[in-house]
């Protein structure tokens, strides 16, 4: 629930290349230009990409509260509502992939970190949802699933074991609600089945 690369289903940002700086600030990968004449931090550069943005500008940076939109050769790919700062994503917002997922949360340097969501896009888990922890762009301690449970999924949870899905999770509409540990994005626990002293 993620940067290209998926935090939980869809993808991390989704940043794209564009124009280079002489000097790039601290902590930035490549500077990418907007057609407002803003500049960003670019985590993943990919040729033939551009941004928009609609939000204030300091000192050549991005700043301030806004919409951001990638466009890969023309298309538009991803978008992010939210809050900017010193050309990185700094603050509330939301992120929606590609794929159709969904981030929302807290960013700090382009990455969520602290409680968020993260509903799924595309693929077999399609609109499962994550609420919980996470630490730099992954989940990461504590959370909840939101999924249709298939056996092969809780196989996989419980570690094989044969439990009572009823005993440990909740029914609500077409979802099981699993309490759940991760460490950057594997499931360490699931508490119920688990012994774990997070799940205290």
């Amino acid at each position: 629930m993620m940067m290209r690369k998926v935090v939980l289903f869809g993808g991390m940002l989704m940043l794209a290349g564009a124009a280079h700086a002489k000097e790039l600030p601290e902590g930035f990968n490549e500077l990418i230009r907007a057609n407002e004449g803003c500049h960003l931090n670019n985590p993943f550069p990919k040729p033939k990409e551009t941004v928009s943005w609609t939000g204030g500008c300091v000192d050549g940076l991005a700043e301030g509260f806004g919409v951001l939109r990638w466009y890969s050769d023309g298309v538009l790919t991803d978008t992010y509502v939210g809050e900017y700062k010193k050309g990185r994503i700094n603050g509330v917002g939301q992120y929606t992939w590609r794929d159709g997922g969904i981030q929302t949360g807290v960013w700090v340097d382009d990455v969520m970190q602290g409680f968020g969501e993260a509903i799924a896009g595309k693929g077999p888990h399609r609109g499962d949802v994550y609420v919980g922890n996470f630490k730099d762009g992954m989940m990461h301690g504590r959370g909840k699933y939101h999924f249709h449970m298939h056996n092969e999924d809780f196989q996989k949870l419980s570690g094989g074991r044969a439990v009572d899905l009823s005993d440990i999770a909740v029914r609500s509409g077409k979802y099981w609600i699993l309490d759940v540990i991760h460490d950057h994005n594997d499931v360490v626990a699931v508490c119920g089945i688990h012994e774990h002293e997070d799940c205290e």
